[in-house]
């Protein structure tokens, strides 16, 4: 069921990198993206491919070991 989610964040990410456009335009502007980004259409289409990479390492396994990792000292041990 979490790998079919991940597939979807793959999808969501890749339609909101292509609307993003539309996505400003429904939105409006954002005065932090346009400090930090240039415009918030690049800002949009960051978030969107930051959507899509963690959906791409979570149906490949790659963010379940980096969250194992940074949380495995505070996990209790088995004893």
């Amino acid at each position: 069921m979490l790998t079919m989610l991940a597939w979807l964040g793959i999808l969501l990410g890749v339609i909101i990198i292509w609307k993003a456009n539309a996505i400003e335009q429904f939105t409006g502007g954002s005065a932090w993206a346009e400090r930090y980004f240039g415009s918030t259409i690049t800002a949009i289409q960051v978030v969107g491919l930051l959507i899509s990479l963690l959906s791409i390492m979570w149906v490949f396994g790659g963010l379940q070991a980096i969250l194992s990792g940074f949380f495995a000292p505070f996990t209790p041990s088995a004893s």
